[in-house]
């Protein structure tokens, strides 16, 4: 973490240094119930308990004759090492998560959302300069999807294309301590972000005549928009391009012939 500090001579920059190990599970269930031969209803329930680490935070500050972020190659003419914050606290959330699908032959829906518990959770003042109160948000996802196959048996490979689209929505955990420039006093506010994105996607399925086995390859679209509580803050957007492939095979097979 990177605290700038300004003085008259020379930009002040304070960089935290951290490390932690701990061990992090999750607990999951998941139920199918087929309602007939061609359509079933899933499911599923996941739940990731809180971590609770502790580690030494090692504060270092350099001091620059110019400003390191106009200028990332500055080396900085002084170093400072500070005082160790010894034994400080780390907390991960508490997390839980439900989620649903219909399908058929042909045709898929799926909702699902998350919520975690990071309202008051131990984390160095030193670092940010916040409370526990004011610090984090307890955060949400809900996502809804679905998918489409013309015809799934299909020998014309135009109808064994999956046809994908979702969408979603979620807050920030964290909060920013921003400043108003309307009330011409500095005085400074919380601010935080809600995400809203859309998504669409081909599933395109290749056949091994050999195996029997189908692959697919999937390409996927995304944008999504992180949109601030106040209008001074700074909005995002944002494009994503998703490309990735799974390969349906057997591996260390050896056939045997009578």
């Amino acid at each position: 973490m990177v605290t700038p500090v300004a003085t008259s001579a020379l930009i002040g920059e304070t960089k935290y240094s951290y490390a932690f190990r701990e061990l992090k599970y999750d607990l999951g269930l998941q139920f199918t119930y087929p309602i007939d031969k061609n359509r079933s209803v899933t499911l599923g329930a996941v739940y990731t308990p809180q971590v609770n680490a502790r580690a030494d935070v090692n504060p270092t500050e350099m001091l620059y004759t110019g400003d390191p972020y106009e200028n990332p190659w500055l080396s900085p003419s002084q170093i400072l090492i500070t005082d160790t914050l010894k034994d400080a606290s780390f907390q991960l959330p508490h997390t839980f998560g439900v989620g649903f699908t219909y399908s058929t032959d042909k045709f898929l829906i799926g909702l699902d959302g998350t919520y975690q518990l990071w309202k008051n959770l131990d984390y160095p003042a030193q670092l940010d300069d916040l409370t526990a109160e004011n610090r984090f948000n307890n955060a949400y996802r809900l996502n809804a999807g679905m998918e489409y196959v013309i015809d799934p048996l299909s020998q014309n490979f135009f109808q064994r294309i999956r046809f994908r689209g979702g969408l979603s929505f979620a807050n920030s955990y964290a909060n920013f301590s921003v400043t108003t420039p309307d009330s011409g006093t500095g005085e400074s506010v919380m601010g935080s972000f809600k995400e809203y994105g859309v998504s669409v996607g081909l599933g395109l399925p290749f056949h091994d005549y050999m195996s029997g086995h189908i692959s697919m390859l999937n390409i996927g679209l995304g944008y999504s928009r992180q949109q601030p509580d106040h209008k001074f803050m700074i909005s995002q957007d944002m494009f994503k391009v998703s490309i990735n492939m799974n390969i349906n095979e057997f591996w260390f097979f050896k056939r045997q012939f009578n």
